[in-house]
């Protein structure tokens, strides 16, 4: 009788996991991949269309919600959030992206968590909401190493060394990069230690007194990787920022075979064109090539419309470099340029105002996810709860009437061997008489 009770809670154990996880058995398959393709459409789209990438996730999340689905919802505002985030949306960005986070939390997809407070740091740092940008990323970087999720880890090594670096914390940030590099080394991914070691090269040109032959190792062993790991993206930010260290080691010529190679990698990657204009400029200054300067200067001028929030700083060379080329020659153009970095630099004032007001946007945001949470939860249970009630009702009667028919059969069997122990033993007395 003992074992049969240890049975009983065995499988009344086994049961209550069953039903911590209802969220999923009641989801089919059909659903489930219906939700991946959305996914998956909305994540190629979020480069070349963002606002089409919305409405794929905006879908996937009606079909979660249509069925309570939580990680199905969690992923769908993940994905919102990263929409919106593409489009400089950044307000509806922070609220999707806390509100994926709770819906993650509660069903503890823990490689769910990770993406979100990667995402979320990222976010943050873009509305130059560093102590934020930091705790999340420390937070994702916990979850990362207790799951033993060592890509997820190396690339957060990554962003906090971005990190530092935006913030001139030099020595935490090369201190950071350097532990991304073991690891995507020790892991094999090629193509990430290129990236790595642009940001080393990168880092190194912020230093006082920078080494620039130090400098063009580090963007020359990021080429060499990229080279034989192609991405098209990699290569053109490496060999924009080798033009860049030749124009400062007093080398146009050089410099120019590397940006015009740049140049036809960088179509859509509207930040690094515009520096890599603006480098083309400085170069053609130098071998005093007006004409051909004042045409790289008008090509990085009208790249304006493309950048938005934090990227438009790389427009801020450009004008700098304006001024100083049109000073000599047209007072009038070095005065408009003046005033566009002006304006400009208004512009970015502004944007960091709404990131510190986006701070406390983001803390009722977090409010608003509990709430919808919470709601969820109370539609749900009523919804649900009367199916549920029923089917662990089910299972417990059946539950109740195996172990009553194990124990009976048990009894019976015992009864019965005694009755042929005893039957047996009687008739061989007989026999023996």
């Amino acid at each position: 009788m003992k074992s049969s009770v240890i049975h009983f809670f065995w499988a009344l154990f086994i049961l209550t996991g069953c039903t911590q996880g209802y969220d999923e058995i009641f989801v089919s398959s059909e659903k489930k991949q219906t939700l991946s393709d959305y996914y998956d459409k909305a994540d190629k789209l979020l480069d070349s269309d963002p606002a089409q990438a919305e409405k794929q996730a905006m879908a996937a999340l009606r079909i979660a919600e249509s069925g309570s689905y939580t990680q199905g919802m969690g992923n769908a505002h993940f994905m919102l959030g990263l929409a919106y985030d593409y489009q400089g949306n950044y307000g509806p960005a922070v609220s999707h992206h806390l509100q994926g986070l709770q819906y993650r939390e509660s069903v503890h997809d823990q490689q769910g968590m990770i993406r979100s407070y990667n995402s979320l740091a990222i976010l943050y740092q873009t509305l130059e909401l560093y102590e934020e940008a930091q705790q999340h990323f420390e937070k994702g970087l916990a979850l990362a190493i207790e799951v033993k999720n060592q890509e997820e880890q190396a690339k957060i090594y990554y962003n906090l060394g971005r990190l530092y670096r935006a913030t001139k914390a030099y020595a935490q940030a090369e201190s950071y990069y350097t532990q991304s590099l073991d690891l995507y080394e020790w892991l094999g991914s090629k193509k990430y230690v290129g990236y790595v070691y642009n940001e080393l090269a990168m880092l190194s040109e912020l230093k006082p007194n920078p080494d620039y032959q130090q400098v063009l190792a580090y963007y020359q062993k990021a080429l060499q990787i990229n080279q034989q790991n192609p991405s098209l993206e990699g290569i053109g930010w490496v060999l924009g920022n080798i033009g860049r260290t030749y124009v400062q080691l007093g080398q146009p010529q050089e410099a120019l075979s590397y940006l015009a190679q740049a140049e036809t990698h960088l179509t859509n990657d509207y930040v690094n064109l515009a520096s890599t204009l603006t480098a083309k400029a400085e170069a053609y200054i130098a071998l005093k090539n007006r004409s051909e300067a004042q045409k790289a200067l008008t090509q990085a001028e009208a790249l304006e419309p493309h950048l938005k929030g934090a990227n438009k700083e790389s427009l801020q060379q450009v004008y700098k470099l304006a001024q100083q080329f049109y000073g000599p020659t047209s007072p009038a153009q070095r005065e408009a340029y003046g005033d566009k970095e002006k304006n400009l630099e208004a512009q970015l004032a502004a944007f960091r105002e709404t990131g510190q007001k986006e701070q406390f946007k983001s803390q009722a945001s977090v409010r608003k996810a509990e709430s919808d949470y919470l709601g969820m939860l109370i539609s749900k249970v009523n919804r649900q709860s009367k199916i549920q009630q029923i089917f662990i009702a089910v299972i417990l009667i059946c539950l109740g009437v195996i172990i009553y028919l194990y124990c009976r059969l048990r009894r019976l069997a015992r009864e019965y061997y005694t009755f042929i122990k005893v039957y047996t033993k009687g008739t061989l007395i007989s026999h023996l008489k």
